[in-house]
């Protein structure tokens, strides 16, 4: 059977590829790096590297070794200044070397091993979807690659053939053959891959040299929030992070928001974070533990899949109980901010416990002291516009409790202002920068964006003695109810107010009127969010299948396990009562019955009696090998022609067999062939009760194939 060479070719340019593209995508590799490898991967298919191999010297290899030996420490020092990207320098070195130079097969199985490298750096690396598409068909150009190695040499018994048509590549088995083989290798690889030891995913890691392009920061400064300075959002609809809850969306009865940073000093034009004093968290397992109690029952788990960011916030639902040790090495401020130790590298993902309770007013209560720390930070004030306190001491005047004059605070903001996307910025900025923006926007613009409606409220709390703060996040987002998620986006940040009442602490007000975002039409949304949920659910679990989830897909298996067991024991035993329950009942039968049933246990009796003569005679039935000499002989001249056509012999659709034995002529195995083909004709044609000799035949089968084999191994060694 004649090899085509393209098809090799392309299958192994598929393995480099691909290994080159994951090693590209671990987000090591620099832009010119990238561009000068795909160029000379590009030029190999077009160019003829073996003429060029025949230009070069011979010892071309060893000079370009020495003089990449000598380039590395200078880009090490230079131009890299990371070992990483350093060694992924030279195995493209290497790559581009060997491919731009190819003269023959030989050639590919070093290439083959560089991708192999190439594969092992990149799975050391965090994982995303591009690195499991380029495993697919790494695993699949693999498999063929070594197939169309198998089949590199054309047979050797060719030659003995007069007359016979060269025949084509069979494409269609060997496409069959490839998938077939790859199925079997998933197949046996999911079980390894959801069973087999991982270690623990490593977190908290150094940041990199150089940062990644895609920044996503959830407020423009995060220690300082300025008055006038915000505008629209750039780019509204870039998503920051998709957050799944135990809890499904349609079940939330209140704003849901993600937490980010709280402010605490207002100078009367922007709020700072001046309280950064950070201290560890002890844990507890695989968490950090940040209380010590909980407030009620209505606790919520949040994944956070966190998109490429260069934030080292840390988002949860208010009141977070507990954070995942994924999110790394974290910390906690004096205002109850989480920060992990360095920004987030990638997409990165953690689990949040919060407890979500909601405040109940009879709870509380104005004879609860508040703490000094609290009075001292939470009420400072700069000096503000008289009118401010004074329509902060109107609107409450009415009210007794605090509790209730921040809800008359909060919703006079929300039914006396307007939200707006354009408010006018440029006159807000020129008025605030001798007089009082907040002001400003109370007494003559009376529209603005969620921060004038948070230093509003908090402004107005601390004027009357209520501790207060403004809060950054998002809102909750867009929910999918297929995955079960939210989806959050730019335009989804926020700010709020916090207000201080004991004994739940810090309550969540948001004074700003609600806004709304244009809806995608029904259908497009549908495909929308079947698109995020597959592909969160690959995220989750597959790419960020780690020791934890593994624990927990193994414990559930086996709790299915037991309760599968618990169930069948139930059903067995609730069987026996019913059956205690008939037999008792026996006595009371009618004769009929009685008389059935006996009927019934007689012919069972009897039909186990005649199986037990019988079965010598109907098993004999299935053992052709000793009463069946034509299926003997069918079997030994089936492999024979089988072993023949895989090695370019085939009887045409006129030749009787013994036609085609005899058009061997003088070939080796021609005698072989001919005296087992007349021991087929003898049992086919002959009389069938004489035995099939099964012995004489097998060992004319093994003097067939000896025979080529020894003329492929002679070619072998002439070549």
């Amino acid at each position: 059977m004649a090899f085509n060479q393209r098809f090799l070719k392309i299958s192994s340019l598929c393995l480099i590829g691909s290994a080159s593209v994951a090693a590209a995508a671990s987000g090591v590799a620099d832009t010119l790096s990238i561009a000068l490898c795909s160029a000379i991967f590009v030029a190999s298919w077009f160019f003829d590297t073996a003429r060029l191999r025949g230009f070069l010297p011979s010892r071309f290899f060893a000079f370009a070794a020495i003089v990449y030996l000598c380039f590395a420490p200078a880009d090490f020092f230079l131009l890299s200044s990371d070992w990483q990207r350093v060694l992924l320098h030279a195995i493209w070195f290497a790559s581009a070397v060997k491919l731009a130079t190819r003269a023959d097969d030989k050639d590919w199985p070093p290439l083959y091993f560089l991708g192999s490298v190439q594969w092992i750096f990149a799975a050391a690396r965090p994982t995303g979807t591009l690195f499991w598409i380029c495993f697919a068909v790494f695993i699949i150009s693999g498999i063929s690659s070594l197939m169309l190695f198998e089949l590199r040499r054309p047979p050797a018994t060719q030659s003995f053939r007069e007359n016979a048509e060269k025949p084509g590549f069979p494409c269609r088995a060997f496409f069959i053959a490839v998938s077939g083989i790859t199925a079997a290798v998933a197949v046996a690889a999911i079980p390894l891959f959801f069973f087999f030891p991982r270690l623990p995913a490593k977190s908290g890691a150094p940041p990199p040299s150089d940062t990644a392009s895609s920044y996503v920061d959830f407020i423009e400064e995060i220690e300082t929030i300025e008055l006038g300075r915000a505008g629209p959002q750039q780019q509204p609809e870039v998503i920051v992070m998709r957050v799944k809850t135990d809890v499904p969306g349609e079940s939330i009865l209140y704003d849901l928001k993600w937490r980010g940073v709280s402010y605490d000093y207002y100078d009367g034009r922007a709020w700072t974070l001046r309280r950064r004093e950070q201290r560890p968290i002890a844990t507890q397992g695989r968490f950090y533990k940040l209380e010590e109690s909980v407030m009620g029952s209505e606790l919520m788990q949040q994944t956070f899949f966190m998109e490429e960011t260069l934030t080292n916030t840390v988002f949860a639902a208010h009141r977070a109980l507990a954070v995942s040790t994924d999110a790394g090495f974290l910390r906690r401020d004096s205002s109850d901010n989480l920060f992990a130790q360095y920004p987030a590298q990638g997409k990165t993902d953690y689990i949040v416990v919060s407890d979500t309770i909601r405040p109940d007013a009879g709870r509380i209560s104005d004879w609860t002291p508040v703490p000094d720390d609290i009075r001292s930070t939470w009420l400072q004030l700069p000096e503000l516009d008289p009118r401010i306190v004074q329509l902060a001491n109107e609107i409450t005047g009415k009210y007794r409790r605090q509790y209730d004059k921040a809800r008359a605070l909060e919703t006079w903001l929300r039914s006396n202002y307007g939200y707006a996307y354009t408010p006018p910025l440029s006159r807000m900025y020129e008025v605030t920068e001798d007089g009082d923006p907040l002001a400003f926007f109370l007494f003559d613009a009376r529209e603005g964006y969620c921060e004038y409606f948070a230093t509003a409220m908090t402004v107005m709390l601390r004027a009357i003695g209520i501790p207060a703060r403004v809060t950054g996040g998002f809102l909750a987002g867009e929910y999918n109810p297929i995955s079960g998620s939210w989806t959050v986006r730019r335009k989804h940040s926020h700010i709020w107010t916090e207000a201080w009442f004991p004994p739940y602490g810090w309550v969540e007000f948001d004074a700003t009127p609600g806004e709304e975002f244009p809806a995608e039409p029904a259908r497009a949304r549908f495909f929308s969010n079947l698109a995020e949920a597959a592909g969160l659910w690959w995220r989750e679990n597959v790419v960020n299948y780690d020791a934890s989830r593994q624990y927990s897909v193994i414990s559930g298996f086996f709790t299915r396990v037991n309760q599968a067991e618990d169930r069948a024991g139930d059903f067995f035993s609730s069987s026996a009562d019913r059956a205690r329950v008939v037999f008792r009942r026996l006595p009371q039968t009618t004769a009929s019955v009685k008389i059935t049933a006996l009927i019934i246990l007689s012919g069972a009796v009897f039909g186990i009696f005649v199986l037990r003569r019988t079965k010598r005679r109907i098993a004999g039935v299935f053992r052709p090998g000793k009463q069946n000499p034509r299926s003997d002989a069918a079997d030994f001249y089936a492999e024979a022609l089988a072993f023949l056509k895989a090695r370019g012999f085939s009887p045409k659709k006129t030749q009787t067999p013994l036609e085609f034995a005899k058009s061997l002529d003088v070939h080796p195995a021609a005698a072989a062939l001919l005296d087992l083909t007349r021991f087929y004709n003898e049992a086919r044609f002959g009389d069938p009760a004489v035995p099939f000799p099964r012995d004489e035949a097998r060992a004319l089968l093994r003097s067939l194939t000896r025979v080529f084999y020894e003329d492929t191994r002679r070619s072998d060694e002439s070549s």
